[in-house]
């Protein structure tokens, strides 16, 4: 009876480890499978534009701009710094960079668009702790905010943009806030936001939150990524 007991337990803990090894098998080829649809679209996408084109084409406006104007050829330099930027992190083999280059590219992003609105935009942008000791997923937060700026109004000096970026010791924390326009001739199509949900999926699958509130006014985003 005890033998027969200790046979049943024994072929029970190795049914267990037979099916615990049969999960992580299929989680493994889940996600395998999801970061080859994220390089199959961005492929797609690199075929509708290349991207290595735009950049050559922005070298030479900047070379050309700087008889014209200080501050356009910067503008210029500033938008193939992130057309760059885009092109290296995509194409790293772990799809992650450090964060310190987010946030100088999401600096780079905000003064290309004062220069186009004549420093009339209002934009409250703050960043603390300790960003170069994280990487993430390249235009995570630039693609929010890129949002915000598209949508959002934006010259009211009572209601800024409203951007922070956290880094704590075992998370980072992205906020971002804006009234909304009235009237949006252009309506969203959802896709860099869906495409960077799909690709925080891959690098931090379960260890991030999104929050939104879409308020009649204002629209808030809030991203926790734990580390």
């Amino acid at each position: 009876m005890q033998y027969s007991i200790f046979a049943l337990g024994y072929s029970y803990f190795i049914y267990s480890l037979e099916r615990q090894k049969r999960i992580q098998e299929l989680e493994l080829n889940n996600r395998q499978l999801e970061i080859q649809q994220l390089h199959t679209e961005y492929n797609f996408l690199k075929a509708q534009v290349n991207p290595h084109f735009l950049y050559n084409t922005l070298n030479t406006l900047f070379s050309h701009a700087q008889y014209y104007s200080e501050e356009l050829a910067d503008n210029i330099l500033k938008l193939s710094e992130i057309m760059r930027y885009s092109i290296e992190g995509l194409d790293k083999d772990n799809g992650m960079v450090n964060l310190k280059q987010e946030v100088h590219h999401l600096q780079n992003l905000i003064d290309i668009h004062q220069l186009r609105f004549s420093n009339e935009l209002q934009i409250d942008f703050a960043v603390s702790g300790p960003v170069g000791d994280f990487t993430i997923p390249p235009l995570v937060f630039i693609t929010f905010v890129e949002n915000a700026l598209k949508y959002g109004e934006l010259k009211n000096s009572s209601h800024p943009l409203i951007i922070r970026l956290d880094a704590y010791q075992d998370r980072i924390r992205f906020y971002c806030r804006n009234k909304k326009k009235k009237k949006v001739f252009e309506k969203s199509s959802g896709i860099g936001i869906q495409n960077v949900l799909k690709r925080l999926d891959v690098s931090y699958k379960g260890k991030y939150e999104v929050e939104t509130n879409n308020e009649e006014e204002f629209y808030t985003l809030e991203l926790t990524l734990y580390v």
